[in-house]
């Protein structure tokens, strides 16, 4: 499984003040040593109306990190999936052979 490391609130700073001194992406990238989409992810996601900030660019990635699913919700509902699935297929042989 592949890992990666969230940006921090300093690392946003940084690219904010990056970002107004008019840096490109590739060379914020460059300068942070983070894969250019990283910096474009971060900055689609995490402007608002007035542009890219620090501080709420923070808060809206935590306000996402926090509503999202858990992993185990996930397994969870995955597994009553294909159990609701197995089910349905064991259902259909039983009517299957009572008509026979």
């Amino acid at each position: 499984m592949t890992s990666y490391n969230q940006l921090t609130y300093g690392v946003r700073c940084q690219i904010y003040a990056l970002k107004k001194t008019g840096m490109s992406q590739n060379k914020i990238a460059r300068q942070r040593r983070v894969n250019q989409s990283t910096i474009s992810r971060e900055l689609l996601r995490n402007s608002g109306q007035r542009g890219y900030r620090y501080k709420q660019a923070h808060d809206m990635a935590i306000a996402r990190r926090l509503n999202a699913p858990k992993a185990s919700s996930i397994l969870l509902k995955k597994r009553f999936e294909r159990i609701g699935a197995q089910n349905r297929y064991l259902d259909g042989l039983l009517v299957k052979r009572n008509f026979r």
